[in-house]
């Protein structure tokens, strides 16, 4: 079966892109500027990406909120009207099924953003639940293009753009407008640490939004950049965001996962007490933030030792983080190890030298004009940028 593409795959191929196959789609890795541009503009100007390989769903009719809210860790009665939630999506022991995003663009209407890896799974899942509570669904992925307007800058370019209730939202906020004539869902959300946009418009209007986002960075002088899946996963892996298949399983519960912020307890929803008993009875291995503090490249799978040398844990992501040129590395390590034995990943046979970060690696300040964003050491001391 051949990897399926999305209707801005044309304007990728022109702008030089590196194709890879992710989730069943055949995506940009990066453009001809290359990953690490890519980085650095998002963090310090604007990037665009297309994200029209993630899932959209639509849940609408008659309480609505009451079936997410059985469906999902969020209680969609408290979002309101124009605004969103992260959530997760559970098995009844606990386990997550996938992690998305869930915007409430109207009183019984709702927009669910999920992974395009979990797509079949997440629109059965979905699907059964919130139906069996009388609401409706509907999966608009194969209509729906979703690009992401990212970085400091990228609420300039929307200002010039857009019209003003764009600029005027607020951190995860939605709104409704009109660009050039088709409708535009503009969500101030996003997955790379930085401000910004996401933004869900027809396939039909996506090579036009496209092409005037980067028109009219060119117009502002402001440095914009198409940026690819290579960007993406070393700004959200900066940023301490989760991606499902690695930091996230089907086997891995919110605690192990420190993802209880995530869950409101304080409604019922499928999962939601196999989760409280791991909590109460404690993990036996939670998500731990590593810096190298050796030479190596921490890698997927890598094993996590003790200063004895003994296994502690296993890396689920790693590899260089461009804003502070160094090496880090998501892993699961035993709870049962003290905070204060040192750590370190096995890498090539050698044991490498890392340290406990409490995170995230990256903090960006998410006002609205650009401003120069910080980086934190473990104690809350501010680091310097590398450009």
């Amino acid at each position: 079966m051949h990897a399926q593409r999305t209707v801005l795959y044309d304007r990728h191929a022109e702008a030089g892109a590196r194709f890879i196959e992710f989730g069943g789609w055949e995506m940009p890795l990066h453009y001809r500027a290359g990953a690490l541009a890519e980085h650095h503009i998002c963090r310090n100007s604007a990037a665009l990406f297309d994200v029209s390989h993630m899932t959209q769903f639509l849940v609408t009719g008659r309480d609505a909120a009451g079936a997410i809210s059985r469906a999902c860790s969020c209680d969609a009665d408290t979002i309101a009207v124009g605004s969103s939630s992260y959530a997760l999506l559970c098995r009844d022991d606990g386990g997550i099924i996938d992690d998305v995003f869930v915007y409430r663009t109207e009183t019984e209407r709702f927009l669910i953003v999920a992974n395009a890896a979990r797509a079949e799974i997440d629109r059965t899942t979905i699907s059964e639940r919130v139906e069996r509570d009388g609401a409706s669904f509907r999966d608009i992925s194969a209509e729906t293009a979703m690009l992401a307007l990212q970085g400091p800058r990228a609420h300039a370019i929307a200002e010039a753009l857009l019209p003003p209730e764009v600029a005027a939202l607020e951190r995860f906020g939605i709104c409704t407008v009109e660009f050039e004539g088709t409708p535009l869902e503009a969500a101030r959300t996003g997955y790379t640490g930085e401000d910004g946009l996401e933004l869900f418009i027809a396939g039909s209007g996506a090579e036009r939004l496209w092409d005037r986002i980067l028109e009219t960075g060119d117009a502002i002088a402001v440095d914009v950049l198409p940026a690819g899946l290579a960007a993406r996963d070393t700004l959200r892996l900066e940023a301490g965001f989760a991606l499902y298949g690695h930091e996230l399983t089907e086997e891995i519960t919110p605690v192990e996962a420190r993802l209880l912020w995530a869950c409101d307890m304080d409604h019922e929803f499928i999962g939601r007490d196999a989760i409280l008993a791991r909590n109460a009875e404690g993990p036996a291995r939670r998500l731990q933030r590593l810096v190298m503090e050796e030479g190596g490249v921490p890698r997927e799978s890598y094993t996590v030792v003790d200063s004895e040398g003994q296994p502690r844990g296993t890396v689920v992501s790693g590899g260089r983080a461009p804003t502070l040129d160094r090496f880090i590395a998501n892993a699961y390590v035993d709870t049962a190890l003290s905070a204060t034995v040192q750590l370190a990943i096995q890498i090539h046979g050698t044991a490498r030298a890392a340290r406990r970060h409490s995170g995230p690696y990256y903090r960006s300040s998410y006002r609205r004009i650009a401003t120069t964003p910080q980086l934190f050491d473990r104690d809350g001391v501010a680091l310097v940028i590398h450009k």
